[in-house]
């Protein structure tokens, strides 16, 4: 294994840990919102209750205090590995890309965390400021994951390419395959999903300062002319959630029949296909725990789990529609 190898290597196996890490953050910061921790150290960024470590005992101080330190702790590895790999210039182009947008996006992240504690929306606050700004939050969150995973798919690019040296025909089978349904090579998908997390974030957060005490009560003030808006909005997200959920499970399912009778079984192929077949799991779990989430309005645990899985879908389709778009590239 030469020098380039055992970087990328090495990238591989930091990238996979920084796309865990970064979700754990995120569920964390979820925690923050569901507890009211949000005000946990005041008004004060980055300090907490004007200190670098707070005397307070309150609960929610040291909830919000421990997602600072989690968060800052992200951004010094961001940093961290963005300039490590800089410093390389035997490696494709594509990793330092994706390493600058990892650190773009840390940054964003830290800025709007930083606008809900410094202009208090957080806790009980129902402004339409603060629904903007959780809606900016989670778009850059989702954005965060996706280039952090396609890091981790970059640092896996040159060891296909080895495989595919001597392997034109390969290649050309690969992108037939590829061009049975071109949906899977757009970005619309990616925007669907993003809207669809953006609603996440309306729903998430009328729950958390409307909870309901039965279903049949919260549709009832989802569709009630006096309501609060965001009683209004939150029902966009489950409707949104099951029919382009249950769309995409069933088109991703197709997808990975598709590679299975194909004529090329290759190492690019099986991977399409083994990301296609998880996807459509995960789609079809996400829209599963949605509906529990929804009927059992909305306990602790589902939230999380709801939440997490969201994220870890969406690796997988940021992981297929990355190597999707590098095997037809193989063949230009």
């Amino acid at each position: 294994m030469n020098s380039k190898e055992k970087f990328n290597e090495k990238l591989s196996q930091i990238a996979l840990g920084l796309i865990f890490y970064t979700i754990l953050v995120i569920l964390w910061g979820a925690w923050v919102r569901i507890s009211h921790s949000g005000d946990g150290c005041g008004d004060t960024w980055p300090l907490c209750q004007g200190q670098i470590i707070p005397q307070a005992a309150m609960k929610k101080t040291w909830v919000e205090y421990s997602h600072r330190f989690t968060s800052g702790l992200y951004g010094i590895i961001v940093v961290i590995l963005y300039f490590w790999i800089k410093k390389r210039k035997d490696i494709r182009s594509s990793i330092p890309k994706w390493s600058f947008w990892v650190l773009i996006f840390m940054i964003t992240e830290a800025l709007l965390g930083a606008k809900l504690v410094i202009f208090r929306l957080v806790n009980l606050n129902d402004s339409v400021w603060r629904l903007i700004v959780m809606s900016l939050h989670q778009l850059n969150s989702f954005l965060l994951v996706a280039f952090s995973v396609r890091l981790y798919c970059a640092s896996k690019e040159d060891s296909f390419l080895a495989l595919f040296d001597n392997e034109s025909r390969e290649i050309k089978k690969v992108s037939e395959v590829l061009s049975i349904k071109k949906l899977f090579g757009s970005p619309v998908p990616l925007f669907l999903i993003l809207i669809l997390a953006m609603t996440g974030a309306w729903a998430a957060l009328s729950t958390t300062l409307f909870p309901s005490v039965s279903l049949f009560k919260g549709l009832m003030e989802d569709f009630a002319n006096d309501s609060h808006y965001l009683l209004k909005i939150r029902i966009t997200h489950p409707v949104l959630g099951i029919l382009f959920g249950s769309l995409m499970a069933l088109l991703f399912y197709k997808k990975s029949l598709d590679y299975e009778e194909s004529q090329s079984r290759g190492p690019l192929i099986k991977l399409l296909q083994r990301l296609s077949l998880i996807t459509s799991l995960a789609i079809t779990s996400g829209v599963v725990i949605g509906i529990l989430t929804l009927v059992t309005l909305s306990p602790l645990p589902l939230k999380m789990i709801h939440l997490a899985i969201a994220h870890i879908l969406w690796c997988f389709f940021i992981a297929y529609y990355h190597f999707s778009s590098f095997a037809k590239s193989l063949d230009k």
